[in-house]
């Protein structure tokens, strides 16, 4: 099932005018504008940032534990860890999961997941809570995601402590560069004139 919200603009032409001109003859012929390789990059941004809103706001309406199990899967792909584990809410530890990379589980990293709408900011005593349950745990990483974003204070405390943050917007561009949650809509080449190219002749 498609998650709501994630509907599939209509396609249009780049650089074309729905309105037409005349030409010296009279016949009408359709503006064209000049489309250069910069404005098809931020048309494809555009593009792409509505993808991740719509994304976004799906994310934030997830329960929580579905958020949990959503964030461990993107971290395990984006960290390249051989496995993820999301605690279980009666003994978390103080963390909601555990990504291991080595068989031994010599080297581990810890996170904690926030679900929280666009206002509800993440603090300094979440981060400082998330800190000591991280030194508990000797983990050698810590990250903290949010769907949401980080107060000043947390994002200081956070730098003092070591522990990563991934905000919501974050979130999403690593769901979208691992393929979670996206799939690439077109495979547009772009091309340019190759300086070092000649046509040989027999002269």
């Amino acid at each position: 099932m498609e998650p709501a919200g994630l509907e599939q603009p209509e396609e249009s032409t780049p650089g074309t005018s729905d309105t037409a001109s005349n030409d010296a003859s009279g016949e009408g012929v359709a503006s064209v504008d000049l489309v250069t390789p910069d404005h098809l990059r931020k048309l494809v941004q555009a593009a792409n940032q509505t993808a991740f809103d719509a994304m976004l706001d799906h994310v934030r309406g997830m329960n929580d534990r579905a958020f949990e199990y959503l964030v461990g899967n993107v971290l395990k792909a984006a960290l390249r860890a051989e496995s993820v584990t999301v605690t279980q809410k009666s003994r978390d530890g103080g963390f909601d999961g555990v990504l291991m990379f080595d068989s031994l589980g010599i080297r581990t990293a810890v996170f904690e997941a926030k679900r929280y709408a666009d206002a509800n900011k993440v603090t300094r005593p979440q981060i400082d809570a998330f800190a000591t349950a991280a030194r508990r745990r000797r983990a050698t990483h810590s990250l903290f995601v949010t769907s949401s974003a980080f107060s000043q204070q947390a994002i200081d405390s956070a730098r003092d402590e070591g522990i990563r943050l991934i905000d919501g917007n974050a979130l999403v561009e690593l769901m979208a560069q691992h393929s979670i949650g996206f799939r690439p809509t077109e495979q547009l080449p772009l091309y340019a004139i190759d300086p070092a190219w000649s046509v040989e002749t027999d002269d």
